[in-house]
C-alpha cells in the first residue's frame, strides 16, 4: 500500500510538472490565433503597405522595458492591434519575455482560473510559476472599455493584483471616448497608472499619397472620404477594389461592404442564412456580454463562410466572435434596423 501511495504521489507530480511544461505552447497557440485576425498592413493587389507607426512602435517598447503600463488608446479601426501584432511579432521568439493576450470580455468571471482555462485547465499559480524567470513578462488586456461593462469584477481584480505582484507589465488597448472612465477604473479599482499613448487616424496627406502610390480612386463625398481614414474602412475600400467611386456616399459603402463581406454578395436564401447568422452571434454576445457566441444551435455553413470571408474568427473550444468591432457595431445597427 505504501508503494502504490508513493507511485501516486510521484505520478502527480511529474503529471503536474508536464502540464506546466506545456502551458507555453498553449498560451503561443492561443496569442497566435488572436493575432491571425488581425491585420499588421494594408493589402493591397501589388503587395502589402505599411503606414509609418514607428514612433508609436517605439514608445510601447521603451515603456515596457522601463516597466511601466501603457494604454493605447484610439478609434476602434485606427491600428491599436495592429501596433500589438507588430510588438508581439518581435518578442515572441524571446525567452526572456513572457506574454499573453486576451479580451477584456473574456474577464467577465468571478473565477480567475477560467482566463488559464485553455487546451487544458491551467490555472493562474500554472501560469506565473512558469513564466517567473523572464525578465519581461506582459499581459494584455484588448478592448479595455469592456471591463466597464462586465458583471463579474472579482477575477480581473484578482489577476492584476496577482500579476503586478509578481513583476508584470500590462498592455490595454482602449477607445478614445472611453479613456477617461477606463483611465479613472484602472487607478482607483485597479491600481494601475497606465502611461497614454495616442493611436490616430492616418492623415489625409498619407490617405493621398497611399492612393496615388496604387493608383487608387478617391471618393468625392467627403463623409466616406474622411472615414478612409479610418485603416478598417481604407483596407475594406482597398478589398472591394472600386473602379467608380463618384457616386457612392458613407451609407452606400457601408451596406455594399456588408453585402460583399457578410452576404457574401448574394442576395438569395445562402445570403440571407450568412446575415442571420451573423446577426444571431452579435445579438447573443451583446445580450449576455460574452467575447466567444458557442457553436451549438448556429447554421454552421453560413459560420464557416463568415470565418473564411475574414468577418469572424473561430476558436475550436469557445465559439465565434467577430473578426471587428466595426462588424459588431454594424450588425447591431442591422438588428435595429430589423426591429424598428
Amino acid at each position: 500500500d505504501a508503494a502504490a501511495k508513493d507511485s501516486l504521489v510521484l505520478d502527480l507530480f511529474f503529471n503536474s510538472e508536464i502540464k506546466i511544461r506545456e502551458i507555453h505552447s498553449h498560451i503561443t497557440q492561443t496569442n497566435e490565433v488572436y493575432f491571425s485576425q488581425i491585420d499588421a498592413s494594408l493589402k493591397t493587389s501589388n503587395g502589402d503597405y505599411h503606414f509609418d507607426r514607428d514612433e508609436i512602435d517605439s514608445s510601447l517598447i521603451q515603456n515596457i522595458k522601463a516597466g511601466k503600463s501603457v494604454m493605447l488608446v484610439g478609434e476602434s479601426g485606427s491600428g491599436k492591434s495592429a501596433i500589438l501584432k507588430n510588438y508581439y511579432e518581435k518578442v515572441k521568439d524571446d525567452d526572456n519575455i513572457a506574454f499573453y493576450i486576451v479580451n477584456a470580455a473574456q474577464l467577465d468571471t468571478n473565477i480567475v482560473n477560467d482566463i488559464f482555462n485553455l487546451h487544458v485547465a491551467y490555472t493562474i499559480v500554472n501560469f506565473t510559476r512558469f513564466y517567473d524567470h523572464c525578465k519581461t513578462k506582459v499581459m494584455v488586456i484588448d478592448s479595455a472599455e469592456k471591463l466597464l461593462l462586465n458583471a463579474n469584477k472579482l477575477a480581473v481584480n484578482l489577476l492584476v493584483n496577482e500579476l503586478l505582484d509578481k513583476g508584470w507589465t500590462f498592455i490595454f488597448t482602449c477607445r478614445q471616448n472611453s479613456q477617461a472612465e477606463v483611465d479613472k477604473y484602472l487607478k482607483s479599482k485597479l491600481t494601475i497608472s497606465a502611461q497614454s499613448i495616442n493611436v490616430p487616424q492616418i492623415t489625409k496627406d498619407e490617405l493621398y499619397k497611399f492612393a496615388g502610390s496604387y493608383d487608387i480612386a478617391l471618393p468625392p463625398n467627403e463623409r466616406l472620404l474622411e472615414r478612409l481614414t479610418n485603416l478598417f474602412y481604407l483596407a475594406r475600400y482597398v478589398e472591394l477594389n472600386i473602379i467608380d467611386a463618384t457616386r457612392l456616399t458613407l451609407q452606400s459603402f457601408r451596406d455594399e461592404v456588408w453585402n460583399q463581406k457578410v452576404r457574401g454578395g448574394e442576395y438569395g436564401a445562402r445570403g440571407q442564412y450568412r446575415e442571420d447568422t451573423m446577426l444571431a452571434i452579435i445579438e447573443d454576445q451583446v445580450t449576455n456580454n460574452r467575447y466567444f457566441t458557442p457553436k451549438q444551435g448556429l447554421n454552421h455553413e453560413a459560420a464557416y463562410a463568415l470565418v473564411s470571408d475574414d468577418v469572424l474568427s473561430d476558436n475550436r473550444l469557445r465559439g465565434y466572435s467577430a473578426k471587428h468591432d466595426i462588424y459588431a457595431e454594424w450588425a447591431m445597427d442591422y438588428i435595429l434596423e430589423r426591429k424598428y
